[in-house]
């Protein structure tokens, strides 16, 4: 358990770190930024409590809502994230397995996580994109900023699950 604990902790630190000083400062055509922090809900391991998850993808989203400046809007979405991870799991039918462990290539196989991956982070996107947003008039900047940021963050976030499972 506190083996657990630690290691979430170190997770989030660094994918904070890297979110705030790396990613927030990435602006592709105005639109797309990678929002690299949802990685840590991809890794929550199997059987992990509902209500743990989201109290976990809670402080994620408060840490990077206090240092992008950024209010509830990323605490809200990591949140929702959280919460809906099960559900997905449930849906592509990726129950499979033992467990405490997490989700990564080598549990799930490589397009069975990037199909999981992709249905976490746009369902992270819209609800982010859609508080941040939080207006009709601007219906095409809300979809080139999911889009883009959407394919910028599952390619980083499989770029994460590449080098942790090529341990």
């Amino acid at each position: 358990m506190i083996s657990f604990v630690v290691n979430r902790i170190l997770w989030m630190l660094l994918l904070l770190f890297m979110q705030v000083f790396i990613f927030n400062h990435v602006h592709i055509l105005g639109y797309a930024t990678p929002l690299s922090f949802v990685y840590f809900i991809l890794t929550l391991p199997l059987g992990c409590s509902r209500n743990v998850a989201m109290l976990w993808g809670f402080a994620m989203g408060l840490s990077v809502d206090i240092f992008s400046n950024t209010p509830g809007v990323a605490a809200a979405a990591m949140t929702f994230a959280a919460f809906v991870q099960p559900s997905v799991m449930n849906a592509l039918e990726l129950k499979e397995g033992i467990e405490g462990t997490t989700q990564g290539f080598r549990t799930m196989g490589r397009w069975a996580y990037v199909r999981y991956a992709a249905l976490v982070i746009s369902l992270h996107h819209l609800v982010y994109f859609v508080l941040e947003y939080f207006s009709y008039f601007s219906v095409w900047a809300l979809l080139c900023s999911f889009v883009s940021s959407w394919a910028l963050t599952l390619i980083t976030c499989v770029a994460f699950e590449s080098l942790r499972s090529s341990k």
